[in-house]
């Protein structure tokens, strides 16, 4: 078994940064039922400035653990089309600290309506492996932002991931995440037409932190 930037990047990633002084954190467990294979993903950023941030990650996959370096950036031009960019270099934990691969995000994102409560999000990942063929896939996702009681909201998305190398079928992908002030509660599924569909669990917070 293999890690993947696909194993990490399920969720969607938006353009902007985690924003000047602020911490962010997010943690998941991967599985699939019937199937005797979980991964797990953690990572925190800390905002250099309103459009850059640097932080580190660690994601298991079976027996193999991996730890990370990563660089992001991120602007939005406006509320209807932002950019970013995530590079992240991969180590062996488990295997001396070997550099393993190179992951790389390009993020798109923006509002199709302007009160917020439809929007899209293209995430495009490029990972370059030592020992391996590279991959590159597409995410694409269509998502509402839904009001709660107490300013709470639950935003449902659905998507597709297809692989640019066009050599497999595309995926769809659905799921939704529940924001309770500065912490949002991930449900997640992809492989949704397959006999073992992959769910997520996870929790992401932001927190200032100067």
């Amino acid at each position: 078994m293999m890690c993947s930037a696909a194993a990490a990047a399920q969720i969607p990633y938006y353009a902007p940064a985690v924003g000047h002084g602020n911490l962010n954190g997010y943690t998941s467990l991967k599985f699939r039922p019937g199937v005797a294979a979980k991964e797990t993903y953690t990572s925190f950023q800390f905002g250099l400035s309103d459009y850059a941030a640097a932080g580190v990650d660690l994601q298991t996959c079976g027996s193999e653990v991996y730890g990370g370096i990563i660089a992001r950036g991120g602007y939005e031009f406006s509320p209807r089309f932002g950019v970013g960019l995530q590079l992240t270099p991969s180590f062996r934990v488990d295997g001396n600290m070997e550099f393993s691969y190179l992951t790389t995000g390009l993020f798109f994102s923006g509002d199709i309506i302007s009160d917020k409560r439809f929007f899209w999000a293209a995430n495009t990942w490029y990972t370059a492996h030592r020992h391996a063929a590279d991959d590159i896939e597409q995410y694409l996702y269509l998502g509402s932002t839904l009001p709660l009681p107490h300013g709470q909201t639950i935003t449902p998305m659905l998507g597709t991931i297809y692989s640019w190398r066009l050599d497999s079928d595309a995926d769809i992908a659905a799921g939704a995440y529940w924001t309770v002030g500065k912490f949002c509660f991930y449900l997640w599924a992809n492989d949704l037409l397959k006999a073992h569909p992959r769910f997520v669990v996870g929790l992401e917070f932001t927190i200032p932190a100067l």
